[in-house]
């Protein structure tokens, strides 16, 4: 666990919780990302921004997304598919403004022109 750059280990559950809350309720723009693979993680990935867990153990209950893969790597493939799929909301949101915008301008003209 890390805390403002500093690796804490043989920590308890409830603190890794607390930290992760003062984390949060800061006010600065700081998301928390935290990686488990023991029940001993599970308040935190519930807690967390982000939550992975890495065994399919009770901790896969608790956190928002389970990795079959037993190593962090797959934290590079989660932020790929989050940033693809925020691109994509935005370009869907952009075509249905576009095509709004140009059916209330076709209606415009023709009411114009009769």
């Amino acid at each position: 666990f890390f805390f403002n750059d500093t690796a804490t280990t043989e920590i308890y559950t409830e603190q890794i919780v607390g930290s992760v809350r003062c984390v949060q309720e800061t006010g600065i723009n700081a998301e928390y990302m935290g990686c488990g693979d023991g029940a001993n993680d599970c308040g935190a990935l519930k807690q967390a921004d982000v939550g992975i867990s890495l065994s399919e153990t009770e901790a896969s209950v608790a956190a928002p997304f389970t990795s079959k893969i037993q190593d962090i790597s797959c934290v590079e493939v989660l932020l790929k598919e989050g940033r693809n799929a925020l691109t994509s909301s935005f370009q869907i949101f952009k075509y249905l403004v576009f095509t709004a915008l140009v059916q209330s301008l076709t209606v415009l003209i023709l009411y114009y022109n009769t």
